[in-house]
């Protein structure tokens, strides 16, 4: 056993001996060194701290004008909402008014054929003075709401175009609100990807 380690040793002396040492170079630094990269590490963890409350902040304006259009859009919804039930309704009410006015249109386009021996007739065909004036009473009651019943069928038809117009106009507010969201929405994925590009 003596003679196998003997062996051994004597070929790790040659093989150390035969083997160059390798010189190694090691670059020596000093406490000024090490300083300087500290204080450039330092620098570099203050910018990027910087631009990530910059980046947080920017992304919190752009999720609050996000949230700001879709409140628009819930708001301008609302107010198409509104508009439609208030066409809807006037609609139905002139179709009521229209329907009660052709009768008495009729019946006026009848009399007005005969309307100076109707009226006439009507009114003369009193047994005193006082029914005279009470007869020609009514039938000047008759003709004015007549009168107002049709003019208030005009003005609900001017009502209704109207309200039609102001549906078209919120239609035209609602899809800009949702165009705006949409252009907020893209921006911000597109600022939270530059950002996180940015940071690696």
């Amino acid at each position: 056993m003596k003679k196998v380690i003997n062996q051994i040793l004597i070929i790790t002396i040659i093989v150390s001996i035969i083997t160059p040492v390798k010189e190694v170079r090691a670059e020596a630094k000093t406490l000024r060194d090490y300083k300087n990269e500290i204080a450039a590490l330092e620098q570099k963890k203050a910018t990027n701290q910087r631009l990530s409350a910059e980046a947080a902040a920017a992304i919190e304006a752009k999720r609050n004008a996000i949230d700001e259009a879709n409140n628009m859009i819930e708001a301008n919804e609302g107010a198409v909402e509104a508009s439609k039930t208030k066409v809807i309704e006037s609609e139905e009410q002139i179709k009521i008014k229209t329907e009660e006015l052709t009768d008495v249109i009729n019946i006026m386009q009848y009399t007005e054929m005969n309307q100076d021996e109707i009226y006439l007739d009507y009114v003369f065909t009193a047994s005193s003075i006082p029914e005279m004036m009470q007869r020609q009473s009514v039938v000047e009651q008759i003709a004015t709401y007549t009168q107002d019943e049709l003019n208030a069928l005009e003005k609900l038809i001017q009502e209704n175009k109207e309200l039609q117009a102001k549906l078209e106009e919120d239609n035209v507010i609602l899809n800009n609100s949702i165009s705006n969201y949409e252009q907020q929405a893209i921006e911000l994925r597109n600022y939270i990807d530059s950002d996180r590009k940015s940071t690696r």
